[in-house]
Parts: C-alpha cells; structure tokens; sequence
C-alpha cells in the first residue's frame, strides 16, 4: 500500500517594537505589497493576511516563490548548443507580469502568540526551509523596507522543546551566546521568562545578550541554573549559540537555528492549509 503523502509545519516567532494592538497584522500587510530575494535567482512574497471566519485573532495567507530570469541575456539553444538566434530570440513573449517556476506554501499568523506557522514541506514535495523562511519575512517586515518610522521587528525559528538541552550538552563547551528579544508585554510568561524581562524593563532595553567564554584553565564552561534559564528564554525568542570540541578537538559549532520544531500531518487531514493546521494544533 502507497504511503500517504504528508506535509511539514514550522514556525516563526515575530517581536515587534513598539507593540501597540494590532501591530504585527498591520505589518504583515504593509509587507505583502513588496517582493524580495529568497535565495539566488528565488524571489519571494507574501499576501494579504485574512482574517479566519469564527477563528478571532487567525489571519491565513500564502507565501510565493519564483525564479526570475533576465530576458536580456543570451539564450540558449539545446540543439546546437549555442546561443539562441536572433530571431528565434525576438520570437518569445512572456508578458511582463509572468514569473516561472512558482512554487506555493499556505500560512497562518496568530496574533495572539504572535508566530506564523507556515508549510515547510507542502502537498507536492516542495520545501521552503526555516531559514530560507525566516530570511523572507526578515527582509519583508524590515525598516529598510516598510521605512524607519515602522516598528523594529525580530523574526527568529521556533525551535524544538529539547534544543537548549541538546545545546548545553555539547561535548567540552567553550563559548555560548544567548540573544533575548523583549516580546509583546501581554504574552503569557513562566517565572522564568518574567525574570528575563524584567531585567530588559529595568534598563529600558528591548534585546539582551550575552556571551560566555570558557577560561584557558577549565575544561568546559559550566553552565549555572541562571545561564540555563536565560538559554530557554532565548530560544523562545531569540538565538541560542554554541561552540565545543569533539574527542579530536575539532571545533563543533550549534544554534537552535538548527532545531526547528516541525508538526507533521497527513496531506489528507482537511482540503487546506488551514485545516491541517488545526487539526494538528488544537491549542490555536
């Protein structure tokens, strides 16, 4: 029996500053009016988030990818493996508002926690990869983009439950770095995320960071109940970053970059992004 096709869901987390209500959907859609470079000839764009209907707080969208290609250099001709002729050149006509090679992947804003869950891997077997992601809502929600009087955005992988875990117990730990972005102050907060903040309130800072170097005479840096509880914090929102050495010496280098939380749901769970969202997070 043929295995049933399966999507991939991961997810952004966006922190804005300022924050005032309803901020991030009205970024998202000053956004969706630009296009950017995703990766070499890939450009990418977002559009307009809408609201879900009866699903207060849930926008949906579609992220867009193409390739562009420059009309005005040499073509090739496959036949005699030379350049196109002159004429065969003049007879093409793509229309100017024609991109090839699209490639399609649902999204789903939620306002509340202010992340966005998005196809990784969609029906088809296409993939747009965390970071490829990250960087396309990076650039789209950037100052340089929607200009300097917009809110200063930080838009960072949600990673799995275990990376900081995975992190700290890189064998002979030398350096780590922790980078907290302040979030919107309504979000729901443990101890520990309170404690974090409240240090960031108290110089009047919106990010934090911190970096720890071993000293020459020790083994491994040891990491403290206090390091351990600003790393969770970071990898919430923010980056967590390590570097150790195996039993070679060879330099190992991690991030939580590199742990991507990922859902998986069947492709026939629901006829849409949406509803294999929700079906696969009921919490939403």
């Amino acid at each position: 029996m043929a295995r049933e096709k399966s999507i991939q869901i991961c997810a952004l987390n966006l922190a804005a500053n300022p924050h005032p209500e309803s901020v991030y959907v009205s970024i998202l859609r000053q956004s969706s009016r630009f296009l950017v470079q995703a990766r070499g000839t890939d450009y990418a764009k977002i559009t307009t988030p809408r609201a879900v209907s009866g699903r207060n707080g849930l926008y949906s969208g579609r992220i867009l990818i193409w390739t562009e290609i420059d009309l005005k250099r040499p073509w090739l001709d496959l036949n005699n493996e030379d350049e196109l002729s002159p004429s065969l050149k003049r007879s093409i006509n793509i229309p100017d508002n024609a991109r090839p090679n699209l490639r399609v992947f649902g999204y789903v804003f939620v306002e509340k926690t202010h992340r966005v869950y998005f196809e990784s891997k969609n029906e088809f077997g296409e993939g747009l990869g965390p970071n490829i992601a990250r960087g396309i809502f990076r650039k789209l929600t950037s100052q340089e983009l929607l200009g300097f009087d917009s809110p200063e955005v930080e838009v960072t992988i949600v990673p799995e439950v275990d990376a900081v875990d995975r992190i700290l117990k890189l064998p002979r730990l030398r350096m780590l770095f922790m980078r907290v972005t302040l979030p919107n102050p309504d979000t729901a907060s443990p101890a520990a995320r309170r404690r974090v903040y409240e240090r960031l309130k108290r110089a009047n800072a919106r990010q934090l960071e911190e970096k720890y170097v071993k000293s020459s005479d020790a083994e491994k840096l040891e990491t403290t109940p206090e390091i351990r509880e600003t790393a969770e914090v970071a990898a919430e929102n923010g980056l967590v970053r390590a570097e150790g050495r195996d039993n070679d010496g060879k330099k190992l280098e991690v991030s939580t970059e590199e742990y991507p939380k990922r859902y998986f749901v069947g492709a026939s769970v629901g006829t849409s992004f949406l509803s294999r969202l929700m079906a696969t997070i009921t919490s939403l």
